[in-house]
C-alpha cells in the first residue's frame, strides 16, 4: 500500500467502522476508561468489569458447519454476568432480532434453555439513528410480565440513541454523552482540542485512536474496509430479493481480502509481530495464517 503524505489534522477517522469500535473497546490499554462507561450503563461495579474477560465476537456454534456468526465486543465478567457491546453503524432489517440472537447464543451455551444459572446479561447498542423514533438518549428493555414485574433480571436490552444523546435538551449522565461525543468526532485535531487540558482519560483514547490510524500503512484502512462491507452487505440483500447469483458478492469479498493482504504484506515488513498485526486488523490467528498463506 502506497504511504500517505497527509498530516494527522487531515486524516478522516471514523470511530464507527467496526474495526476501529472494536479496538478501541477491546483495548487493553483502555480498559478502565471502557469499564466505567459499561458500569454507568450496568449498575456493575467497575472494578468487576475491569477483571473480565474482554473476547471476540466469534459466538459458539451449534454445529460443525454452522456459518460463524461475529458481535463487537463479549465481555464475561463472571459465571453469572455477562455484556455484548455493538455499534450499529447504520439501520438494517431484523437488526434487533440479530442482536438479541448474538446474547442468547452465548447465554445458553452449554446449558439447557430453562436453566436457572444463566448469567444475568446486558445487550448494549450503540445506535447511529433514531430506529424508535424516541426523544431520550437510552432506552431499557427487559422483560416483564403483565403486571410489570420484570422477570428475575435475567436480560436488559440497552440502546444508546447518539443523535439524542447529543442533542442540547440531553440532560442525563455527562460521561455517556462524553463518550458518544467522541465516537461522532472525525478529526485527530479536533479530538485533541475537545478534550485536552485536564482531560486525561479521554487524551489517551485519542493515542490509542492515533496509533491505529495514522500509521502510513495503516491509513485509510479504517475506512475503506467499512465501505466494501457496506457493498458486500447491499449485495446480500439484493441476492436475497432478487435471487441474484453470490459471485458480485464473492468479488467484493475478494476486495476486501485483498486489502486485508496489503496491510499484512507491509506490516510483516516492518517487524510487526503476528499478535500486534492480529489486534489492530481485528482478525483471529488462524484469519492470520490464512491471509499470510496467500502473500
Amino acid at each position: 500500500m502506497p504511504k500517505s503524505t497527509k498530516s494527522i489534522d487531515e486524516i478522516n477517522v471514523d470511530l464507527l467502522n467496526d474495526a476501529i469500535f472494536k479496538a478501541i473497546f477491546r483495548s487493553e490499554e483502555l480498559r478502565d476508561i471502557i469499564a466505567n462507561f459499561l458500569s454507568i450503563l450496568t449498575k456493575i461495579p467497575k472494578r468487576d468489569i475491569m477483571k473480565a474477560s474482554f473476547q471476540g465476537g466469534e459466538l459458539p456454534k451449534s454445529h460443525q458447519n454452522e456459518k460463524g456468526r461475529i458481535c463487537d465486543v463479549i465481555i464475561k465478567i463472571d459465571e453469572n454476568r455477562l455484556i455484548i457491546v455493538e455499534m450499529n453503524k447504520q439501520e438494517s432489517p431484523y437488526l434487533i432480532e440479530r442482536n438479541s440472537g448474538y446474547l442468547m447464543a452465548i447465554m445458553t451455551q452449554k446449558q439447557p434453555i430453562k436453566s436457572s444459572k444463566l448469567p444475568c446479561s446486558y445487550l448494549i447498542s450503540i445506535d447511529n439513528f433514531n430506529g424508535f423514533e424516541e426523544t431520550d438518549g437510552i432506552l431499557e428493555f427487559a422483560i416483564y410480565n403483565k403486571h410489570g414485574i420484570k422477570e428475575h433480571g435475567k436480560y436488559t436490552s440497552i440502546h444508546l440513541i447518539i443523535e439524542n444523546i447529543l442533542n442540547d435538551d440531553y440532560n442525563g449522565n455527562k460521561e455517556i454523552k462524553k463518550m458518544m461525543t467522541l465516537l461522532k468526532m472525525t478529526k485527530i485535531k479536533d479530538m485533541e482540542e475537545k478534550f485536552k487540558g485536564g482531560d486525561e482519560e479521554y487524551m489517551r483514547i485519542i493515542e490509542k485512536i492515533k496509533s491505529l490510524v495514522c500509521k502510513p500503512e495503516l491509513i485509510g484502512y479504517y475506512n475503506l474496509k467499512e465501505v466494501h462491507e457496506s457493498e458486500l452487505e447491499w449485495t446480500r440483500q439484493e441476492s436475497l430479493k432478487d435471487g441474484i447469483a453470490e459471485g458480485k458478492a464473492e468479488g467484493i469479498t475478494e476486495g476486501i481480502m485483498s486489502q486485508q493482504r496489503a496491510i499484512v504484506k507491509n506490516m510483516l515488513a516492518k517487524k510487526y509481530s503476528k499478535k500486534e498485526i492480529s489486534d489492530i486488523l481485528n482478525i483471529t490467528s488462524e484469519e492470520f495464517e490464512s491471509l499470510k498463506k496467500t502473500l
